[in-house]
């Protein structure tokens, strides 16, 4: 009989804790992002946001808290939010690919969402690529398209997102 593995969220505090978001990231980026923006945005967004260094200063000056997100022991994604006036800015949001599809964005909205509601939130933001199947997956668990957003980001790449919201109900 197949036990069901518990699903564990921690909030990263650790430098240990930073590097396993980087290595999931530059897993889970080159994945899923190369197909529809290449390799060299991947690389370069990587390095300017998804590094070790990157992620400290978001952590400790930009206030930014980063989980990581384990099926049993082992790591299956990560996701970053930032408590905003009555908002939360869900600012990144990564699982491994065999973790997708089964549920564990669900709980991880689940946990985002209480998380707003005990701090008097009353959305979840946040921005996805316009071609990823990210989009749907996000109306599917209730987001609302909000319309779409160009973001310059450096080094002549740009961002072609939608911006997304979630309406956190109150209990």
């Amino acid at each position: 009989m197949d036990v069901p593995s518990v699903i564990t969220i921690k909030q990263v505090r650790s430098k240990l804790d930073i590097q396993k978001v980087v290595l999931l990231a530059t897993t889970i980026w080159n994945e899923f992002y190369v197909p529809f923006i290449g390799e060299p945005q991947v690389e370069y967004m990587l390095s300017k946001i998804q590094s070790t260094v990157a992620i400290s200063q978001q952590i400790n000056e930009d206030k930014i808290e980063y989980y990581l997100v384990y099926k049993g022991t082992e790591e299956q994604g990560y996701f970053a939010i930032k408590q905003l006036e009555e908002e939360i800015f869900l600012s990144k949001f990564y699982l491994r690919k065999q973790s997708r599809g089964i549920g564990l964005g669900r709980v991880c909205l689940m946990f985002i969402a209480e998380k707003g509601r005990s701090n008097g939130s009353k959305l979840i933001r946040l921005v996805v690529n316009k071609i990823s199947s990210s989009v749907k997956i996000y109306e599917k668990m209730g987001f609302i398209n909000d319309g779409p957003l160009l973001t310059v980001i450096g080094d002549g790449y740009f961002m072609d997102d939608y911006k997304m919201s979630y309406k956190i109900e109150a209990k």
